[in-house]
């Protein structure tokens, strides 16, 4: 994380507090990034603590949150609120706690009280992520329904909030409702002017340190970690990450772990926490650094003398079977496939070499097999809301039509020409 957005953030998590105490949570904030300072910050907390500065405790119920320690990081959420009872930061964290302790109507309620106070969009994409049944769906929904006409700043961000709807949908494979919800969306979006979804980059630095630890953690359990996919590529092609990735992409195999083992490693780490506490792809583990980098831990099985790995809960990917060796990267070494031209051919055609600045991993990868016709759908649809769409719209359209959706292509293409 930037040293701006950093300080942008402990400011906001410290709302409340003298200006003093501030900087000196930033210091703690920056130590905590970091493994080599880890431990220099939790002293600190803790002399805090000792000085009753109660702004402490929310730092540590992070760092409890993030090793999984639920119990210990709701009692220090709940010092922190006693002393600053509005802070919305706070909340999330104990909506957060509350939802992985299965205290989960606690956790509605709670962020529903706060829909009341707050006009942080940022509501509604934590309620959402609390959904994994048709029922939590509902409840998401009746919360939608009461709040929609009076909650503040509503009608200026309804795109966004009807897009955490959709998320909650498509999690629980409530297809036609996200459906539905996408075509609202696609069809206001052709009269109204509204931000392409993209996804922001990583930071150098922050991918860099976040690729190390897990490195390391997972080396620590005597487990390989290999790049793989856009990782690879970027090792590879520039010698660094890709310029537009937005994630991290590595594998480990089957045979030294399975996906509930490596998502328990994953929770009692001290520096990263699963960023999909719901998913149910089996061989998939989304984690998450406290810098806020995001990294996709694919488990490679071999089935058929090829080796796959899941990517989207629609979808997988295979490549002929490989064996691993060290690449120099990011001052570092790293394992990867051994016959890179060949793996990258597979995963990217004979053209990897060449920068894609739009690559798409499900349309452009030759090595992709569809496992959900109706998922792949939703998920064609959303691509009609990103910044894929400026230069591939026809090719997404298309795409639609060969699945059945012709109907709603004729009334777009109709729409687009009646503007």
């Amino acid at each position: 994380m930037t040293f701006k957005a950093l300080l942008k953030q402990t400011f906001r998590e410290t709302r409340g507090a003298n200006f003093i105490l501030k900087l000196i949570c930033f210091k703690i904030a920056c130590d905590l990034q970091k493994t080599n300072t880890y431990e220099k910050g939790l002293k600190l907390l803790l002399k805090m603590c000792e000085l009753k500065q109660n702004v402490a405790y929310f730092y540590l119920a992070k760092m409890s949150f993030y090793s999984s320690n639920l119990t210990q990081a709701l009692e220090q959420i709940n010092l922190f609120l006693k002393s600053y009872p509005q802070n919305i930061d706070a909340i999330y964290l104990k909506a957060q706690i509350l939802d992985l302790s299965d205290q989960k109507n606690e956790a509605f309620n709670l962020l529903e009280n706060t829909l009341k106070i707050s006009k942080r969009i940022k509501t509604w994409l934590i309620l959402s992520s609390l959904v994994q049944d048709e029922r939590s769906l509902n409840q998401l929904l009746e919360i939608y329904k009461t709040h929609k006409d009076f909650h503040l700043n509503f009608q200026k961000h309804s795109f966004e909030i009807s897009n955490a709807l959709i998320q909650a949908a498509r999690r629980v494979k409530n297809y036609p409702l996200a459906k539905t919800l996408l075509k609202e969306n696609i069809f206001h979006s052709l009269n109204n002017t509204y931000k392409l979804i993209s996804k922001p980059t990583m930071r150098y630095e922050d991918a860099k340190e976040a690729l190390k630890d897990l490195k390391a953690l997972l080396k620590d359990k005597n487990l390989n970690l290999f790049l793989v996919s856009g990782t690879f590529l970027g090792c590879v092609r520039e010698k660094r990450f890709l310029k537009h990735d937005y994630d991290i992409d590595v594998g480990v195999f089957s045979e030294q772990i399975d996906t509930l083992a490596l998502r328990q490693i994953i929770k009692e780490s001290k520096m990263f926490i699963m960023s999909d506490f719901h998913i149910n792809d089996k061989y998939d583990v989304r984690a998450k650094h406290i810098n806020g980098v995001s990294i996709d831990i694919f488990i490679h099985y071999k089935e058929n003398e090829k080796f796959y790995h899941y990517g989207f809960s629609f979808a997988r990917w295979s490549n002929t079977p490989f064996t691993l060796v060290e690449y120099d990267f990011l001052e570092d070494k790293y394992l990867a496939p051994k016959d890179y031209d060949l793996y990258l051919k597979e995963n990217y055609g004979e053209n990897y070499l060449t920068s894609i600045s739009d690559f798409n991993s499900v349309l452009m990868t030759p090595n992709i097999e569809i496992l959900d016709e109706k998922a792949f759908v939703i998920y064609l649809y959303t691509l009609l809301l990103s910044q894929f769409s400026i230069h591939h719209k026809e090719w997404i359209l298309r795409l639609l039509n060969e699945n059945n959706e012709k109907e709603f292509v004729e009334k777009y293409l109709a729409k687009i020409k009646a503007l």
